[in-house]
């Protein structure tokens, strides 16, 4: 397995002043027709505009110091525990929880200018992955959540890559703060009572403008949507970084995005009463996908170099968009799934953000508001958490 890294964070530039989370503008045809109403939608729903919500980012970014580093480490203890627990108890995953849909296949590297960029990127090299579709909160695949890809390229010396992805080109959580704050609220959602979520996207403008963009609703199938990496890696010895997704070849419009009227309820995550879809009918559609044909996908990339005498921290910021005008999207590799896995082979699937591919490390997160945290706690939680559930003997790392 390969040893996680994370760079020493340098010194960057403040803002200097409070900057709203835009909605992103994805020029990809795929999306054509749809907007991302969050600013209007806010105004609607809360009476107020969105510019006089509350501030939920960290700006000015806190500084590197003891206390801080301490209450990240408390905070991603706690995150670990709650995994922990929710694996003990129901020998599950604490997310993604039925496991979800899988396939075998093979991923080829293309030859091109931007895949010599990366390290682990040998042009015209094909190798073996195995693959995971699965649901980020509920086991309804009609509910309203964020999707999930992961892949692994497994190497030709026995070691393997991870890769996780999720519907989104944004998020709604870019911190353990911002996402323990979530967990309170969520906390207090019994059975249809989803007020307790209204509130919290009330109080965080930038969740409620990810979570617009993240959540898909009863989409069509998993081949039918866009997923993408969010935390950015840097390519090591280098002040460049990378962020990745995965765009299906089936995809013409993606499917499962919110409409206007979605968007006012952004909140409510249960099903549509119309939706008479089977619970796993994802997954089902999934495996009848590929008794047709391989299901086939491009990995792409987005690269971009960090300039601490320009950048601000909010270059880490998972909730902010890489303007891919400036910061184009290019294809790096393509990944064809062939085969379907049993159940019982894909439950056992294990992906871990620290299986990083070769040559690619992580900006070291000091700050429970750092929004490098994310992969600093994900690394450290899930490998616990995944001891304590049940699993099979191919389980191997994290996710």
């Amino acid at each position: 397995m390969n040893r996680t890294l994370f760079r020493k964070r340098p010194d960057l530039r403040q803002e200097s002043e409070y900057r709203l989370i835009p909605v992103p503008r994805i020029n990809h045809p795929s999306r054509t027709g749809w907007e991302n109403d969050a600013h209007s939608t806010y105004e609607e729903i809360f009476g107020k505009s969105i510019t006089t919500a509350p501030h939920d980012l960290p700006i000015p970014f806190p500084e590197d110091t003891f206390g801080e580093r301490l209450s990240l480490g408390m905070k991603t203890g706690l995150l670990k525990t709650m995994f922990s627990l929710l694996s003990l108890f129901t020998k599950q995953r604490g997310t993604h929880h039925n496991g979800g849909v899988g396939a075998t296949g093979r991923i080829r590297f293309l030859t091109n200018d931007q895949t010599s960029r990366l390290p682990f990127c040998q042009s015209g090299e094909e190798l073996p992955v195995s693959i995971r579709h699965s649901n980020a909160s509920f086991e309804d695949d009609g509910c309203s959540q964020l999707r999930a890809m992961a892949f692994r390229i497994h190497l030709k010396d026995g070691g393997s890559e991870d890769f996780l992805l999720s519907t989104g080109a944004i998020l709604p959580f870019w911190s353990v703060a911002s996402l323990l704050n979530f967990a309170g609220y969520r906390n207090k959602v019994k059975d249809d009572n989803w007020s307790p979520q209204k509130t919290w996207l009330e109080n965080s403008p930038t969740a409620f403008v990810g979570a617009i963009e993240a959540a898909r609703l009863a989409p069509e199938c998993y081949t039918k949507m866009s997923y993408y990496s969010g935390i950015p890696y840097g390519i090591r010895d280098s002040d460049v970084f990378v962020k990745f997704r995965v765009m299906p070849h089936d995809m013409d419009r993606e499917s499962g995005l919110l409409t206007t009227e979605q968007q006012r309820r952004i909140w409510i995550q249960n099903r549509i009463d119309q939706n008479e879809q089977p619970l796993h009918y994802l997954a089902q559609t999934f495996r009848d996908r590929l008794t047709t044909g391989p299901v086939r996908y491009t990995l792409e990339a987005q690269f971009r170099t960090l300039d601490p005498s320009r950048d601000t921290a909010e270059f880490f910021n998972l909730s902010r968009y890489w303007d891919d005008e400036v910061y184009p999207w290019v294809p790096v590799a393509e990944i064809t799934g062939t085969s379907p896995m049993d159940d019982r082979s894909t439950e056992n699937l294990a992906f871990w953000l620290g299986n990083v591919p070769r040559g690619l490390d992580f900006m070291d997160g000091y700050s429970a508001h750092d929004y490098n945290s994310v992969a600093t706690s994900r690394t450290r939680i899930y490998p616990r958490a995944q001891r304590l559930r049940r699993k099979g003997s191919a389980a191997s790392a994290d996710g």
